[in-house]
């Protein structure tokens, strides 16, 4: 069992965020990877840890969740990132925010 069973067990909430302003949102993929390398966490763990947890925590359900009535940025990847963490930082293909396409790269077979 990973760590993040561990933490889930007792009770311990994990948040991933920052509110440094001149942080580079692509090093936030690096952190999720880290989540999960070096913090025993599965995948999809770690990227909870980074959207409806995070949210969860600041008292935001509005916050990191796909569902009607929230607020969502979005960052779409070419595969399935709950399989292989990596593809936050290398398969990005579109990024949503404020509900506008802020980048749209044509995806790579």
């Amino acid at each position: 069992r990973g760590l993040g069973d561990v933490y889930k067990r007792q009770g311990v909430n994990v948040a991933l965020g920052s509110d440094y302003v001149g942080w580079d949102p692509s090093l936030t993929a690096r952190e999720f990877r880290y989540l999960h390398e070096l913090g025993g966490m599965t995948p999809l763990q770690a990227i909870r840890a980074g959207t409806s947890s995070a949210a969860d925590l600041l008292q935001r359900p509005d916050l990191g969740r796909i569902a009607r009535g929230c607020i969502a940025d979005l960052v779409v990847v070419l595969g399935d990132p709950s399989k292989d963490i990596s593809l936050l930082e290398k398969a990005v293909c579109m990024v949503v925010k404020g509900g506008k396409i802020v980048r749209h790269d044509k995806p790579v077979l």
